[in-house]
């Protein structure tokens, strides 16, 4: 029985000739390198044929060196006309402007930066490996930090381009977005871990330390807190709001046992010391009204009567009990 076929006549054809292309290309080096000797036998055999060929190939070497020597020139002419618009300020401003619009452009291609973002990492990395990179790298920011503070106008327009590009960044919400959650989650993650917490607090406290112990930064914060407490003195309900706010934060902060435990234990030592203290008692006893007037007729003698300072001392103690007893 003949074999039938469910292929058609114009699949048979294509099927042949995929077959025909898989053999040329698999016999394709043997057919170039036959061809390639062939055609040297025949330009070694035919004189005509090898002069030629010569003089096609002195004709492209002469052409090429032509195109060479008009780059050159150009290459002249570019420089010359380079110098010239540098001389010029408005062409040199000009200039500026359409190479930082055309760099902006280049860069808004997300394709373009990524690149440029993989080869800065890669070298900011590298030179993070080296330290004698790494120290001159920071010698070299803060000499130009110094400098750029040692100028009042070019701070302030730092500090202008500065902020101008950090709303700009964080205008953009996808911006926003990963930052909220990164600062979420370390803060999450730092307030579950006491030692972390602990370790935070105290380097804030040492930075708020260190940043108080310069003059000119005690100096805005002083005179603030003047102003701001002669203004809340001047307000009588301020200052009964203050004094409330005060009362509440100290009881608030009496009620846990743990700050009620120490000032127990300090306000049971004073007490037992003044008990030791057969003076301290009687004078505790006496009353309230003829305590001024003992004070006011007191009669030292003996001979550590005649220690320096001695009587300053005593005069000190007694006038703050005075001021005390006012």
């Amino acid at each position: 029985m003949p074999r039938t076929s469910s292929l058609s006549q114009e699949q048979r054809r294509q099927a042949a000739l995929r077959r025909s292309r898989a053999q040329y290309a698999r016999n394709a080096p043997q057919i170039r390198a036959r061809n390639a000797e062939h055609n040297a036998l025949v330009r070694s055999a035919i004189s005509e044929v090898a002069e030629e060929t010569r003089a096609r190939n002195t004709e492209a070497r002469s052409q090429r060196r032509r195109s060479e020597r008009v780059r050159a020139r150009e290459r002249v002419n570019d420089a010359a006309s380079h110098a010239l618009a540098r001389q010029n300020s408005e062409e040199r401003r000009r200039q500026q402007l359409q190479n930082t619009a055309d760099h902006a452009a280049w860069r808004s291609l997300e394709e373009n930066r990524r690149p440029e973002r993989a080869r800065d990492a890669a070298s900011h990395a590298l030179a993070r490996q080296n330290s004698e990179e790494r120290r001159r790298q920071q010698l070299q920011n803060t000499a130009s930090h110094a400098l750029a503070r040692q100028n009042s106008e070019e701070r302030r327009r730092q500090q202008l381009q500065n902020t101008a590009d950090h709303a700009a960044w964080r205008s953009l919400e996808e911006n926003r977005r990963p930052e909220r959650a990164r600062d979420a989650a370390a803060h999450a993650l730092a307030r579950q871990n006491s030692e972390e917490r602990r370790r935070q607090q105290l380097q804030n406290t040492a930075d708020h330390a260190a940043w108080r112990s310069l003059e000119e930064n005690r100096r805005p914060e002083r005179a603030r807190d003047a102003a701001a407490h002669a203004l809340a003195r001047q307000n009588s309900e301020e200052r009964r709001r203050q004094q409330l706010q005060n009362t509440a934060d100290h009881a608030a902060w009496r009620s846990p046992e743990e700050n009620r435990g120490p000032e127990r234990v300090r306000d049971a030592a004073a007490h037992a010391l003044a008990r030791s203290n057969s003076e301290e008692r009687r004078r505790e006893q006496c009353n309230m009204n003829i305590r001024k007037h003992l004070f006011a007729n007191i009669v030292l003698s003996g001979g550590t009567t005649i220690c320096p300072v001695f009587a300053d001392r005593i005069k000190k103690e007694i006038t703050a009990e005075q001021n005390w007893l006012a």
